[in-house]
């Protein structure tokens, strides 16, 4: 794994991309609050960024190696079982509670951060670019549109302030991990990690952004169409 002066500020560098698209939006949102209707079609960008990493980089990226295919179950079925765990225990806590939603997104800019670390040590050339960049502005819309939901809810502003600083922060800690754990963990337990993150990543879409967006008749033609952009412009462009 790379040790000089120069990879580590290189790495930085790399990681406080997505960590600063997760602040900025965030934090500017409390300034410029969006209304139902734009909180919905960014959910819906949002999951369409989600699904496309997921389908053109996390599901290659974790079958990759002929061996790997039994570790991806497992680290799958884990991940299943830790969003479904997380439900149930927020749904109990307070139904009408976002908690499930903040948890998913936490664990998402997590992994998001631990996949751009890993990309650091595994990809050369343009594709870290792309990756991050993509990354970034995925994150970037969930923050925006998970603040605007808490705003929905007259969640006081300096609570809202802290998540948004812890959800960097997290960000910043899942790029570390990734970039040591890419030099450090063998293939198998890579695409486990990342077939974990599959599971987290598919339950954010299907069980938390698409319900919120599509609640309080808050919903638009064009809002569900961004879904379809945001899927599908990272996979043709």
């Amino acid at each position: 794994m790379p040790s000089s002066s120069t990879d580590v500020q290189h790495t930085m560098a790399w990681i406080l991309v997505p960590a600063m698209a997760v602040l900025i939006p965030g934090l500017l949102t409390l300034v410029v609050r969006p209304g139902p209707r734009l909180t919905s079609a960014m959910q819906h960008l949002a999951a369409g960024l989600i699904m496309a990493a997921v389908a053109v980089e996390l599901i290659p990226e974790t079958l990759k190696d002929a061996d790997s295919k039994w570790p991806a179950i497992a680290g799958y079925a884990a991940g299943l079982v830790m969003v479904f765990l997380i439900r149930r225990v927020s749904r109990r806590l307070d139904e009408d509670s976002p908690n499930g939603l903040l948890a998913t997104v936490f664990i998402d800019v997590t992994l998001d951060g631990f996949l751009v670390g890993i990309s650091l040590a595994t990809i050369v050339g343009t594709g870290v670019a792309i990756l991050v960049g993509s990354l970034s502005v995925e994150v970037a819309f969930l923050v925006m549109a998970t603040i605007g939901a808490l705003l929905t809810r007259r969640w006081k502003r300096r609570r809202v302030v802290l998540i948004v600083i812890v959800m960097s922060i997290a960000t910043l800690v899942g790029g570390f991990l990734g970039f040591i754990a890419a030099g450090s963990l063998p293939p198998a337990m890579l695409s486990a990690a990342t077939a974990f993150g599959v599971a987290a990543l598919v339950y954010l879409v299907v069980e938390e952004l698409l319900v919120e967006a599509h609640e309080e008749d808050a919903e638009t033609t064009l809002g569900s169409l961004l879904f379809f952009v945001g899927f599908g412009v990272p996979i043709f462009v």
